[in-house]
């Protein structure tokens, strides 16, 4: 049997439990751990995608790619230099991973900013390459939301981009449960998995699918764009499976 885990970035999940509880779950606090092998991997494979690509800035980009990696293993480790003085357990972040500003706007502005000036036909990959993680769906929501409304896209012929809402469809399995959970309550909620009761999209936005689906749709695809705004998203993701990643909708 073949285990294969970064005890220094995934832990087990262990609700409503303390640091060391989680830490007692990991695999190698196990019984079995005594009968495990051990193999390390040493080769960075990014760096060596980098260097065999090629090009003018390739071996830059390589040491660019290396120096993060061992930047996040002496954190992982615990052998990154501390800063007593600042706090506890205080590192220095590099300064091009830092924001230069405290706002959400200035969040959006230094991940995203030259979204305004790339061209329509490249801004889906320009936006699949970025992304700002957030612990809650409710940010998740709110910055979509936010990103959506800031940037206005034209199209190849100078139109701007279609936007359209779409609602989802909750309601109570058990009828005489209908006034205890009225519908206006479950549009309310937000669910890990679940997209939002009001789902704002634009043409040309990437989507990801967060879920298997029985029709044979695989969660992973970060490619998909939407070049129209008549159909319904089941009928969208079906096309998605016959068209492989990139897909184009006519009216």
């Amino acid at each position: 049997m073949v285990f294969g885990d970064d005890f220094r970035q995934i832990l087990s999940v262990v609700p409503r439990n303390t640091k060391g509880d989680v830490v007692a779950a990991a695999l190698n606090r196990s019984n079995i751990w005594q009968h495990v092998r051990v193999f390390k991997l040493h080769t960075n494979m990014r760096v060596q995608r980098v260097l065999a690509q090629g090009g003018a800035h390739a071996q830059a980009n390589a040491t660019r790619q290396q120096t993060f990696a061992d930047y996040l293993q002496h954190v992982g480790e615990g052998t990154e230099r501390m800063y007593p003085s600042v706090g506890e357990d205080s590192i220095l972040i590099p300064y091009d991973m830092c924001c230069n500003g405290p706002t959400v706007a200035d969040l959006i502005e230094e991940v995203y900013g030259a979204l305004s000036i790339v061209e329509y036909a490249a801004r889906s990959a320009y936006i699949i390459e970025r992304a700002i993680l957030t612990p809650l769906n409710e940010d998740v929501d709110a910055l979509n939301k936010l990103i959506n409304d800031k940037y206005a896209f034209k199209k190849h012929n100078g139109s701007l981009a279609q936007h359209r809402m779409y609602y989802s469809a909750y309601s109570v399995v058990h009828g005489e449960q209908h006034g205890i959970y009225p519908t206006e309550f479950l549009n309310t909620l937000s669910f890990s998995g679940v997209s939002p009761h009001e789902l704002h999209l634009q043409e040309g936005c990437p989507i990801i699918l967060l879920r298997n689906m029985t029709s044979g749709l695989a969660n992973g695809p970060s490619s998909l764009s939407f070049n129209s705004c008549n159909m319904s998203l089941k009928q969208r993701w079906q096309q998605v499976l016959q068209r492989a990643n990139e897909c184009s909708f006519h009216n």
